[in-house]
């Protein structure tokens, strides 16, 4: 996917939201974005131009056959910091793009929890020593926990594990959390 979007094979607009303009005990800034992409199974009419076609801007661009559209839609509200309900909730929409029918409904926690751990783990990969033993995660939430599964199947050499969180306690539930698991995972203040 990476190298698909990296070399122009993929239509995916920078993503864009409505901040809402909510009452004033709702503190932060909460938003409703969203994702569109286009990924199709061939790309037709004039592949070698760099940019997609668009009636206005690029009349010569190169157009897609087939394939899948998806969109990710989100809220954001950061007001829900413990109240029960996650500060991100949304779905995916999966469309063949042949005929537009939408093909699946996904949880767009679990995607993008699963999306995200997955490009750091190539990045990891890529940037890393391969020798690196030591494993930082700043956070201590869904991403943290995804993280450190995909960075140990990128790096299965990792050691030792350091979170920090803004929240110590958190931090604190977070290295208990896999001790069961021998995973040695530490707490730490900075």
């Amino acid at each position: 996917a990476l190298k698909s979007i990296s070399s122009c094979q993929v239509v995916m607009p920078v993503r864009w939201g409505v901040v809402l303009p909510l009452e004033a005990e709702k503190e932060g800034v909460h938003v409703l974005g969203h994702m569109p992409s286009y990924l199709p199974d061939a790309i037709t009419a004039n592949p070698d131009a760099i940019r997609w076609w668009h009636p206005q801007t690029d009349p010569d661009g190169r157009r897609g056959g087939g394939g899948w559209m998806a969109t990710k839609v989100v809220s954001v509200f950061p007001s829900n910091s413990g109240t029960g309900f996650s500060s991100h909730q949304g779905v995916v929409l999966l469309f063949e793009a042949g005929n537009g029918s939408l093909k699946c409904i996904a949880d767009a926690h679990s995607v993008t929890a699963t999306r995200t751990a997955a490009a750091s783990a190539i990045a990891t990969r890529l940037l890393s020593r391969p020798e690196s033993k030591v494993l930082a995660l700043l956070g201590s939430g869904t991403q943290a926990h995804m993280h450190l599964k995909a960075v140990r199947i990128a790096r299965p050499g990792i050691t030792e594990v350091r979170v920090w969180s803004r929240k110590p306690e958190s931090a604190a539930a977070f290295a208990a959390s896999y001790k069961q698991l021998g995973i040695p995972v530490v707490a730490v203040a900075t």
